[in-house]
């Protein structure tokens, strides 16, 4: 599979993911806090800028709002385009990359992603969302359980269906963690019931808590069930167990050894939870715990990027071949290369200083885009426009070099240029 292919389904799945898991998460905290009865304007703010600081997304809001307040920042949340982690971002971008592997997706897949993308942009879903927010929040929710259904049912169990199971779970157990250390940042005297039963409600979570435990909700309990259940498919260890398994079932090796860092780092994560306990976790504190888990997960998705977009172990390994066919090749290359740079030197240096001699004149040369690595320069000031295309070599220009006023106002300044251009090789056309 290409590693193009592979980097796009992994991000594609890991969109809808976090699109979801942040729908519910808005969509519990909006209910829990009218069922708790909390109306004033500081303490419902308080409640909802924990969420954002447990996303990490604190400093882009201030950017963004200031201070802020609690529409603020359901808005942030939801809908907001300059948040890359809004939902309405991620479906977008999980939507966009569905579309550069459509081969790779069946019909009812794409067009499942498709019409809940139209769906957000839409007017009535605009509306929904301003009228009548958790009909809002429950269809974006019941479309993404369609979509992982919809996948399940019709997507091969090959080396992208692969990719695809590793982002979900590694974005689940990641936002799993972000959900449980929303309460360290919560204002005091919060009620602590109110607050993990929210949790529990957002990890769809209730029923499995209380088939488990059948009393009343504690705090060891909810992070027994949420970080260290091998069971419940929202859990931490049950997470990061279906990553291991799809690193190792696309590397081809067995599942006591590793082969890339990525693996390396999942099983070391995975001993961890295998033989930790709530008391562990909570020792060294549990923000500080949770936040080493996060880091760890990171880890696990620099080492997917590196070990399979960036490829190095392949690059680094790659035969070099010494026939003289190729190295006369290579020389060739490497001439053409000195010779487009030089040609560009020159262009550069003539225009500089012509804008330096009399940079207050107009209707001098130009040098432009956009197209594709390729430039032109031609003398806007003449009666007919002449120009010179310069191949196709990418230059580091700066944004003085798009415009260069060089005046031809003077027969001065035209002499000037003529004796400038006499030194530049034969390609500009005069």
């Amino acid at each position: 599979m290409l590693s193009r292919v592979a980097n796009t389904l992994y991000w594609m799945v890991r969109m809808v993911e976090r699109a979801d898991n942040l729908a519910r998460l808005v969509d519990v905290n909006e209910q829990s806090l009218l069922d708790a009865g909390y109306h004033e304007r500081t303490t419902e703010t308080a409640f909802w800028m924990a969420i954002i600081r447990s996303t990490g997304d604190d400093a882009l809001f201030s950017d963004l709002y200031g201070s802020g307040e609690a529409t603020e920042i359901i808005s942030f949340l939801t809908e907001e385009e300059r948040n890359p982690n809004s939902i309405c971002s991620c479906i977008s971008q999980a939507r966009e990359n569905a579309r550069m592997v459509r081969d790779q997706l069946s019909d009812e897949l794409w067009e499942e992603i498709n019409d809940l993308y139209h769906f957000i942009r839409s007017s009535a879903g605009k509306t929904m969302l301003k009228m009548d927010a958790p009909r809002y929040y429950a269809h974006i929710r019941r479309s993404v359980f369609t979509f992982q259904g919809v996948a399940a049912s019709t997507i091969d169990r090959n080396m992208g269906w692969d990719f695809m199971d590793l982002g979900r779970h590694l974005e689940r157990a990641d936002k799993t963690t972000r959900f449980l250390d929303i309460a360290t940042y919560l204002p005091e005297g919060s009620p602590w019931t109110l607050h993990w039963n929210s949790i529990l409600r957002s990890c769809g979570a209730t029923g499995a808590y209380r088939s488990l435990y059948a009393n009343a909700v504690e705090v060891e309990k909810v992070i027994e069930l949420l970080v260290f259940s091998g069971s419940f498919p929202r859990s931490v260890r049950y997470c990061i167990q279906r990553v291991n398994q799809c690193l190792h079932s696309i590397s081809g090796s067995s599942e006591y050894d590793y082969a890339d860092g990525a693996e390396k780092a999942t099983g070391r994560l995975l001993a961890d939870l295998h033989f930790s306990e709530v008391v562990d976790l909570m020792k060294p504190g549990l923000h500080e715990s949770l936040d080493l888990l996060q880091t760890r997960f990171n880890l696990i998705g620099d080492g997917v990027f590196e070990t399979y977009v960036l490829m190095p172990q392949v690059v680094n390994h790659l035969p070099i071949t010494t026939t003289p066919i190729a190295h006369s090749r290579i020389l060739k290359h490497q001439q053409e290369q000195q010779q487009q740079w030089h040609k560009w030197r020159m262009v550069r240096l003539a225009l500089v200083f012509l804008a330096s001699y009399n940079p207050l004149s107009y209707g001098g040369y130009e040098i432009a885009g956009p197209a594709p690595n390729r430039f032109r320069v031609w003398r806007s000031g003449a009666r007919q426009r002449q120009h010179a295309s310069f191949g196709s070599a990418a230059l580091p220009l700066s944004a003085n070099d798009f415009l260069v006023d060089s005046g031809f106002a003077s027969d001065e300044n035209e002499a000037l240029w003529r004796s400038i251009s006499k030194h530049l090789p034969p390609f500009w056309d005069t």
